[in-house]
């Protein structure tokens, strides 16, 4: 059902929730992110456009390769804007081939972009680097040269400790989106420990399809509850510790 005057339209109201919180840079992962761009230029947020890539069909392009020449086009448009850039997003490790998320990470590197996707959060995820290459995948990224600085994992659910450590060696950030993941049943990340291994972390509000809201301070006390829960340890992630989580560290990532 999602055209691209629905996304032009959404977004325009998405960014005005964003301004209600205070909330000044975003980074959108969606279909039709011209419009997004257009919008987010309107609205006179300062945002990152991330056109999904994935193998399968989507709303706005059945074939990645189309979606790719078109976030390549964003990126030539907004190049050099005071506030709006673009990026090429690969939708996750199960839904692109290696060869798409080179294609993707290369053509990101280019134009200085970051580089997202969703990583480690499904338990079928898991399972199917498990089952078919015996890695994780963060493993599976770093195999294929796309752990560095410049990528923003999202989710990241699941990671172990090895998978920390990778992601710390090479620099990688983390969006976490603790409402979206909890809404899902898909479990809690472990934020304490991406904090000790000084990852560079910072609070997202997933899709408002995925969460129910964009409202980034209702993701505040869900912080401090899910991860006192998840640890057994009602001293953890006071408010002193969870308020730069949303707004230092979402600058920082």
């Amino acid at each position: 059902a999602m055209d691209a005057e629905l996304v032009y339209l959404s977004t325009k109201y998405a960014a005005a929730e964003m301004q209600l919180a205070g909330v000044t840079t975003v980074f959108d992962m969606y279909y039709f992110e011209a419009e997004a761009a257009r919008a987010m230029d309107e609205m006179g947020i300062r945002g990152i456009a991330g056109e999904t890539i994935m193998e399968e069909e989507a709303c706005d392009f059945k074939d990645p390769y189309e979606a790719l020449s078109y976030g390549e086009s964003l990126m030539k448009k907004y190049q050099g804007h005071p506030r709006i850039s673009a990026c090429v997003a690969p939708h996750g490790t199960t839904t692109c081939s290696a060869g798409l998320l080179k294609a993707a990470w290369k053509l990101d590197d280019a134009f200085g972009a970051p580089f997202s996707l969703h990583t480690a959060e499904m338990d079928y995820e898991m399972e199917t680097f498990r089952q078919e290459r015996n890695q994780t995948p963060v493993e599976y990224l770093e195999s294929i040269g796309l752990l560095s600085p410049h990528l923003v994992a999202a989710h990241c659910i699941h990671v172990n400790d090895q998978d920390l450590a990778l992601m710390a060696k090479h620099g990688c950030r983390i969006a976490h989106c603790i409402g979206s993941n909890m809404k899902a049943g898909k479990g809690i990340a472990p934020l304490k420990k991406m904090v000790a291994h000084h990852i560079p972390v910072g609070l997202g509000t997933d899709g408002a399809s995925s969460g129910n809201t964009l409202d980034l301070f209702a993701q505040l006390p869900l912080i401090g509850k899910a991860h006192k829960t998840a640890n057994h340890d009602r001293a953890l992630f006071p408010a002193k510790e969870i308020l730069p989580l949303a707004t230092i560290g979402g600058a920082r990532v």
